[in-house]
Order: structure tokens, then sequence, then C-alpha cells
């Protein structure tokens, strides 16, 4: 699975994981990976001149974000954590 997840995930739109034999998770890619979501947030900005990237849980964003536009940071990036379908697949296992 790890091998080809990736071109996975760049090709289909849906998917059916099998274990055993077994229909463990099926649905939309998109879908799955948001519903697995890290609960974090990749975060990237710049003050004075200086760039930083941090990592903020989903719980933290809105108050991280207001803090920093009120110190007048440039907000360069912002993006969900989402785990790799080869990541949702051995938790799925797992369980």
């Amino acid at each position: 699975m790890q091998k080809n997840s990736r071109s996975q995930e760049r090709l289909c739109d849906d998917i059916v994981l099998i274990n055993k034999s077994r229909i463990v998770l099926s649905g939309n890619v998109a879908d799955i990976r948001r519903e697995h979501s890290t609960g974090k947030h990749d975060l990237t900005y710049s003050i004075n001149g200086e760039t930083y990237n941090d990592i903020v849980p989903s719980e933290n964003i809105n108050n991280t974000l207001q803090t920093l536009l009120n110190r007048n940071a440039t907000i360069l990036n912002l993006n969900q954590q989402l785990p790799s379908m080869n990541d949702i697949f051995i938790q799925t296992v797992k369980q």
C-alpha cells in the first residue's frame, strides 16, 4: 500500500481499502482524508521580513490568526494537515 498510496491519492477520486479480504473503508479520497484529520494546521507567516512556520491545533487557529494579524503579520500559507491514505489504512486496520 505505502509504495502506491501517493499515486492513488493523486489519481483516484474514490477508493476502497481492503484488509484480509474485507472492505475496511470506502469513499471519496478527499472526504476520507478530512474525516481522519489530525486536527492541526500548517501555518506560514511573515513578521518584519522574517518567515515562520508553525503547527497550530485547530481549536487555536482563530486566536492565533487574530494575534498574528494584530501584530501586522502577513499570512503566507494556511493548510489543514491531512493524513495520507497509507496512514489511514494503518490506523483503520489496527482498530
